[in-house]
């Protein structure tokens, strides 16, 4: 971890760019922030998010129809995103491909229509669908999750489903022009809020009000209703951070972090694991096997214990 923060730090103190394609001082600082977060320092964690720059009130926030306009494009409130470009990716294999299906079923069925978010014939998907492009779909999302968001949550990005079985679409990442065209968020602002206010509530310096103040600023932004002061708990705090990250990778690491156990719920899973207990060694990746190979310090015993 050492490594990590010292490589972080040189960036905060030392960049001079602004721009987004890159490292800057500013994504710098939120990554620093997430790693103290991961890390549990809570007070250090709060320290680099504030020095992101945010007023924490929402204004600095994507609209609405920016955040549903297909998160293709580096915005205002990316701090550091990654340019998937006709040169840089391999179209099919690209992060945008396995997400891509369509945007709505028809062009009667966009977001806020009573057919939105219903089930939807393949043939008629393939001659109807809005933006449809021909990718691997492959990223479903469970009724469970689609269930924890609020109706006029703009995050709310699941127009259809073919087979109850195989989960929703989401139209959260879409491609610009061509399959796999797109630029990816590494980070962004709203992450600086989530980090700000669970901080607020852990840190040596807890600050309920301010917390729930920040964490209301997001939600309003995004179409939720406000939270009490009694909601203001760290499941809370984590549910809002899978309702604005998913897909952009935090899942894992914050079931890890939290100390959560796996559940997945229903029956639209393509996995036969469906629970996994808290710290269970199968939420540890694999140390590859040419790092243990090449250090002739490592044995087989050094690798992560459900690998071994």
């Amino acid at each position: 971890m050492k490594r990590i923060i010292d490589d972080f730090t040189c960036v905060y103190k030392n960049s001079t760019g602004t721009d987004s394609y890159f490292i800057n001082k500013r994504a710098a600082a939120l990554l620093l922030a997430r790693t103290y977060l991961d890390m549990g320092e809570y007070d250090n964690a709060r320290m680099y998010a504030e020095a992101v720059g945010s007023p924490f009130d929402g204004s600095d926030l994507m609209t609405k129809e920016e955040y549903q306009s297909g998160f293709n494009t580096i915005n205002s409130e990316w701090l550091w995103g990654f340019n998937f470009t006709s040169e840089t990716t391999n179209i099919y294999a690209s992060i945008p491909s396995f997400y891509q299906v369509a945007t709505a079923k028809d062009k009667d069925s966009g977001y806020g229509t009573p057919s939105y978010g219903t089930q939807v014939d393949y043939d008629y998907l393939l001659k109807n669908g809005v933006d449809y492009l021909v990718g691997y779909g492959t990223v479903r999302v469970a009724k469970s999750f689609v269930d924890i968001f609020e109706n006029n949550d703009c995050r709310k990005l699941f127009p259809f489903y073919l087979d109850s079985k195989d989960g929703y679409i989401t139209s959260k990442f879409t491609s610009k022009v061509s399959l796999g065209i797109a630029d990816y968020p590494m980070c962004r602002l709203a992450e600086a809020y989530l980090i700000e206010a669970e901080c607020l509530l852990k840190g040596s310096q807890p600050d309920v009000v301010k917390g729930l103040q920040i964490l209301n600023a997001l939600r309003v932004k995004r179409g939720e209703s406000q939270l009490t002061s009694a909601q203001f708990t760290s499941d809370e705090i984590w549910k809002e951070r899978r309702r604005e990250l998913y897909g952009e990778g935090f899942a894992l690491s914050d079931i890890k972090r939290l100390q959560k156990p796996l559940e997945r719920v229903g029956e639209e899973h393509w996995s036969d694991v469906i629970t996994l207990p808290a710290n269970s060694p199968r939420m540890m990746f694999p140390i590859p096997a040419d790092e243990l190979d090449y250090n002739k310090s490592a044995t087989s015993d050094d690798q992560n214990e459900y690998w071994r």
